[in-house]
């Protein structure tokens, strides 16, 4: 099911999963992301929309996707199994999100299906519905190049033979009198808007009255969270508003400064307890250099918390409760060993959840030449995120201090915004060939091979 950011994919899928369930009593119908009575919803490990999902989970909970993917990977899922017995009796699989994966992890789905169903068809015979904007974020392949990313699209799986494609056309973010923003944000999508060559390879020229004249990130910050200090506490303020931009240490640093600006009676550092997953490297790294670290997909050793501070989820703790990777929270009490939170985005949003410690380790591809194994509160501060992780927020403030560097991460960061003046705000850093008179330039990479008609 195909659908351009801002037709609201979403909205159909989980009809369709209720519709399923009340007219199948006796089966399961499957929601998986990134599945449970399951409507299954799938999205990457980047995506957050499986809180969006009635009953939607992670693919890799559900399936037991491992990690890393092969070729001739299968899920961890035994015949016999519990598993095995509900995804045999399920009716229909819903997996959004679908592009953010690897074509493998598709594969390797299928593999598992068929296995357990005994059939030779795709998925068992199973009736999969997927999700997706291949104008979004593909696959992340890490220090991979164009080639490397197009060779795991999905589209370039020997599943996509059996695929059918529908079309949702009509945008429900945009508004009628915003059908200006919206043929933009398509030109963005599908690589058409006029490229400056003379400025870079890539550079496109954004509407001056969304660029920030001054290069500071304070006034950015003005900008998104303005009355911060009256709604520090609001879950509608903080849920619908964030800060995105393309790397983790710009994140980190977006949100040590909103962090400042909050007056709290109560506040505290939780710090991690720090290891070595090999014992071969125990003496070859100390503990202190391992504090500095804060691999992606890890909180930090020294985690700055106070009352009222929004956060989110990095781990699939509890999906029943809500507490899966990507929820954002609100802090409500600082406790020593768990954090008394409400989740205030997603299908969960009031609930009052409780997060302990857990254990959390770096991958295999993280970059260092070790594992590291890190005991910590299993949330980051949630001000500002990646684009990646970008979803649901309406006032939306990009922070590109340097270009966005894989495929159409413009068109994600602003396809969070209905209109051209309804809370979109750019802070760009210059170009080699541009200067502080001509600010409003900035990169859009797309893949055009990647695009599915």
């Amino acid at each position: 099911m195909a659908a351009i950011a801002g037709r609201r994919d979403i909205r159909l899928l989980n009809p369709i999963a209720i519709l399923v369930r009340q007219c199948q009593q006796t089966q399961h119908c499957l929601n998986c992301d990134n599945v449970s009575h399951l409507v299954m919803q799938t999205a990457s490990a980047e995506s957050i929309s499986p809180s969006c999902q009635h009953g939607g989970r992670t693919a890799h909970s559900t399936f037991t996707i491992p990690i890393p993917i092969t070729d001739n990977s299968t899920c961890s899922i035994s015949r016999q199994s519990d598993s095995a017995k509900l995804l045999k009796s399920s009716s229909l699989i819903i997996w959004d999100e679908a592009p953010m994966m690897d074509r493998r992890v598709f594969e390797c789905v299928s593999r598992t299906f068929c296995d357990i169903t005994g059939s030779s068809k795709p998925f068992g015979g199973k009736v999969v519905v997927l999700g997706w904007d291949f104008r979004q974020i593909l696959p992340v392949v890490n220090k991979g190049s164009e080639a490397d990313i197009l060779s795991v699209t999905l589209n370039k799986s020997i599943i996509w033979n059996f695929v059918t494609i529908f079309h949702l056309n009509k945008n429900m973010r945009v508004t009628d009198d915003n059908n200006c923003f919206a043929n933009w944000l398509l030109r963005i999508g599908n690589g058409t808007e006029p490229v400056f060559s003379e400025i870079g390879k890539y550079s496109v020229k954004l509407p001056t009255a969304l660029c920030l004249p001054e290069n500071d990130p304070e006034c950015l910050i003005n900008a998104v969270y303005n009355d911060l200090n009256l709604n520090f506490a609001d879950e509608r303020y903080l849920s619908e508003r964030a800060i995105l931009t393309t790397t983790h240490e710009n994140v980190d640093k977006i949100n040590a400064a909103v962090l400042s600006r909050l007056t709290s009676s109560t506040e505290q550092i939780y710090r991690s307890a720090d290891s070595i997953q090999s014992d071969s490297d125990i003496n070859l790294y100390p503990i202190e250099f391992l504090n500095e670290l804060t691999p992606p997909g890890l909180p930090p050793h020294a985690l700055h918390l106070k009352a009222n501070t929004s956060v989110m989820q990095l781990r699939n703790i509890n999906p029943k409760s809500g507490l899966l990777h990507g929820t954002r929270l609100l802090i409500i009490k600082l406790g020593s060993k768990v954090l008394e939170a409400k989740i205030i985005t997603g299908s969960r949003a009031g609930d009052i959840v409780f997060i302990p410690r857990i254990n959390l380790t770096t991958t295999t591809d993280s970059g260092l030449p070790f594992i590291i194994n890190r005991r910590q509160f299993a949330v980051k501060l949630s001000y500002a995120m990646t684009i990646n992780k970008s979803q649901g927020q309406t006032f939306v403030g990009i922070f590109l201090p340097q270009p966005v560097f894989t495929q159409r991460q413009l068109y994600v960061a602003v396809s969070r915004v209905r209109g051209y003046y309804s809370g979109l705000h750019f802070m760009l850093g210059h170009t080699e060939k541009s200067t502080e008179d001509i600010p409003n330039y900035t990169d859009n990479v797309v893949y055009q091979s990647a695009l599915i008609k």
